[in-house]
């Protein structure tokens, strides 16, 4: 399916200057049976994490991903407290980004940030 919808969820919070923004894609087959695409889809959920969580201007107090792995499974990443009025902001930002790698390729991808990455999860998994 490559249907993009955009749905926008209002409701009360105690506060209302910050929202949240989520981003959703439904992924194909089912993840545990391929556990090197998980760990590679995590991976670039991370990087995606750091992209925007390290960046000089962020627009999110916190940027986190989660996977559902229902009958279709799926990935979310997710943007915590942004301001309202920059919500639209972060829709455009990512959506640059996105633009940014499919039609720019490898050259696009900070390999700074995906050395640094690599590092991190060596230790943490002790590769």
């Amino acid at each position: 399916m490559n249907q993009v919808e955009e749905i926008i969820v209002e409701y009360p919070a105690d506060d209302e200057l910050e929202g949240n923004v989520v981003f959703a894609w439904r992924l194909p087959g089912e993840l545990a049976d391929d556990i090197q695409l998980l760990q590679g889809y995590k991976f670039i959920t991370n990087y995606f994490e750091a992209e925007f969580t390290w960046s000089k201007e962020s627009l999110s107090a916190r940027v986190k991903s989660k996977f559902l792995e229902l009958k279709e499974p799926s990935v979310q990443i997710i943007f915590e407290n942004v301001e309202t009025d920059r919500m639209d902001d972060v829709v455009q930002e990512v959506e640059t980004w996105l633009n940014n790698i499919v039609t720019g390729g490898p050259d696009k991808l900070n390999l700074r940030r995906i050395q640094t990455l690599l590092t991190r999860w060596g230790q943490e998994f002790r590769i």
